[in-house]
């Protein structure tokens, strides 16, 4: 907690006809890993709550430090940034910055975060001193593959039922 109490956050955001990117930066703050967070859970639970209320601060604070609010209302990647003293686990990399995109909804700056509107989630991790980053990216020329057959990209073969 004393990471984000401290951090020192920074945001950008580039807006034209073709574009829009909206950048959060929270230079010394860590986020909880999976582990970290499960564990907490069994014995400290209110400190789970108050740990996902400071992120939605955090970006609230975010938010209100540019003039206008982003609207990311269509499909949307997400780049999710973390820097720490070790490398965590990619299988559950995205899963610790739910509390960080849920205030991104909460805020307005995502109408869902459902894969409807996230079509795309994209992790960074790196050693060093503690900082955590998001940057949403409005993808304007997605095209949703709701006809793709995975077993027959996979496999080169349709799907045999016998």
């Amino acid at each position: 907690m004393e990471s984000l109490n401290s951090c020192k956050i920074s945001t950008h955001l580039e807006q034209d006809s073709n574009n829009l990117f909206y950048s959060c930066w929270f230079s010394g703050a860590r986020v909880l890993t999976l582990n970290e967070l499960f564990s907490t859970l069994q014995s400290r639970k209110y400190e789970v709550f108050i740990y996902k209320k400071k992120w939605k601060l955090l970006i609230k604070e975010a938010v209100q430090m540019n003039n206008k609010v982003p609207l990311f209302n269509g499909p949307t990647r997400i780049y999710l940034y973390r820097r720490g003293k070790r490398l965590i686990d990619l299988d559950s990399f995205q899963t610790i910055f739910k509390y960080a995109i849920d205030g991104l909804r909460h805020e307005g700056v995502l109408p869902e975060d459902n894969p409807n509107i996230v079509v795309e989630i994209i992790p960074i991790q790196e050693k060093g001193e503690p900082a955590v980053g998001i940057r949403l990216e409005r993808l304007y020329e997605w095209e949703d593959k709701k006809d793709l057959n995975i077993f027959k990209e996979w496999f080169n073969k349709e799907i045999d039922y016998r």
